[in-house]
């Protein structure tokens, strides 16, 4: 039995608002390129990379959480638009680089603090956030992919391969 399409939302709605958070994110990705990546800015004398990259990691890990559910609320409740597409890409790519900038900032961190089980712990969780995000990349092309199964072997599969490394008990 086919499923009828719910997705009533007016594009042009999700394009105005989606829009202007992209312009947002682009001048926001061009100063992570820029600066941290490029390392073309100094920091302040009494400021170091580590509490750089601890200060702004949360955020960042935050905003690519929002981005997540932003992308999968605007291909669930939003029509077919090419438009609406391009932006949720955009918004997508955006957020890649959110987190590549969150893992940057979390190994400076390690450089001078030393890696721990929650740290650990936390390049394992932005791992997990960087394959959902595929997922939903994956569904602004393509509304019949299994975004809920796929998520739960992503996230399954990535917890057993972390047993090995975190000392947690397996499955007996």
């Amino acid at each position: 039995e086919e499923m009828p399409d719910k997705r009533t939302g007016e594009p042009v709605m999700g394009i105005t608002f989606t829009g202007l958070i992209a312009l947002v994110y682009l001048v926001f990705c061009y100063i992570q390129v820029v600066y941290l990546f490029g390392g073309l800015g100094a920091l302040p004398e009494d400021y170091t990379y580590a509490s750089y990259a601890r200060e702004g990691f949360f955020q960042l890990v935050a905003v690519c959480l929002i981005n997540l559910v932003l992308v999968l609320g605007c291909t669930k409740y939003f029509q077919d638009n090419q438009v609406l597409k391009g932006i949720l890409t955009f918004i997508s790519i955006c957020t890649y680089i959110m987190m590549a900038s969150s893992t940057y900032r979390m190994l400076l961190y390690i450089q001078v603090y030393y890696l721990t089980f929650l740290r650990i712990f936390v390049l394992w969780a932005l791992a997990v956030l960087f394959l959902l995000m595929t997922g939903a990349l994956i569904m602004i092309y393509h509304k019949e992919f299994p975004y809920t199964r796929y998520c739960m072997v992503t996230v399954t599969i990535l917890y057993l391969l972390s047993i090995p490394i975190t000392g947690s008990p397996g499955i007996t």
